[in-house]
C-alpha cells in the first residue's frame, strides 16, 4: 500500500486499475499481510528485557531498544542467513538474552542494544581496497554456544549416571 501511496494512488485506485485491467466480477482488494508469530513474539519479549531509553555514546544518544517491528524483521533476516532450519523456542531465545544481560547488571558501558545483540553488519576492508560486509550476532552465537554447553552438559550427566560407583560415595 505504501507503494502505491508514494506514487498518488489510493486503494480505491487500485481497486477500480484492476477491474478495468480485468471486467469480471472478481473482487480486488489489498490485504494486510500477517507476520510470523513467533518472531513479532520473540521481537516484543525480546524488547522488553532491554532498559527503556538511551544511552550516550560520543555525545550521540543511542536508544536501548527498537521497534517490534524493526526487530521481527532482524530476527527474520537472522533465521534465514544463519539458522537455516534450526528451531528454538522463545524461552530458550529469552533465556540467552537473560544470560547476555546479566553480565551487564553494574555496569552497560559495553552492553549492546536489543537490535545489535540480534545481528550488526561491519565492513571490513579487504587487502584490495574491496569492501566486504560481515553480519555478526552476539544473540545467534550465544544461542548456538548454548547447544554445544547443554551437548557437553548431557554427556557429564550420561558418564555420571552411567559410573558403577560399587561401594563408597563419589566425592
Amino acid at each position: 500500500m505504501r507503494y502505491l501511496k508514494e506514487r498518488g494512488f489510493t486503494e480505491k485506485d487500485f481497486t477500480n486499475i484492476c477491474k478495468a485491467l480485468s471486467p469480471t466480477d472478481a473482487d480486488y482488494s489489498l490485504v494486510k499481510l500477517q507476520g510470523n508469530a513467533f518472531f513479532d513474539e520473540l521481537a516484543e519479549k525480546l524488547r522488553e528485557l532491554w532498559p527503556a531509553g538511551s544511552r550516550r555514546i560520543n555525545g550521540k544518544e543511542y536508544e536501548w531498544r527498537d521497534s517490534v517491528s524493526n526487530l521481527s524483521r532482524r530476527l527474520e533476516t537472522l533465521w534465514r542467513e544463519r539458522f537455516k532450519g534450526k528451531e528454538y523456542t522463545v524461552e530458550e531465545c529469552l533465556a540467552v538474552a537473560r544470560r547476555y544481560l546479566s553480565q551487564f547488571e553494574n555496569d552497560t558501558k559495553f552492553m549492546m542494544s536489543v537490535k545489535f545483540f540480534i545481528w550488526k553488519q561491519k565492513e571490513l576492508v579487504q587487502s584490495n581496497g574491496r569492501i566486504k560486509y560481515v553480519t555478526e550476532s552476539k544473540f545467534a552465537d550465544m544461542l548456538e554456544g548454548k547447544e554445544a554447553e547443554d551437548a557437553i552438559m548431557n554427556e557429564w550427566n550420561d558418564i555420571l549416571n552411567s559410573a558403577d560407583i560399587g561401594e563408597g560415595e563419589l566425592v
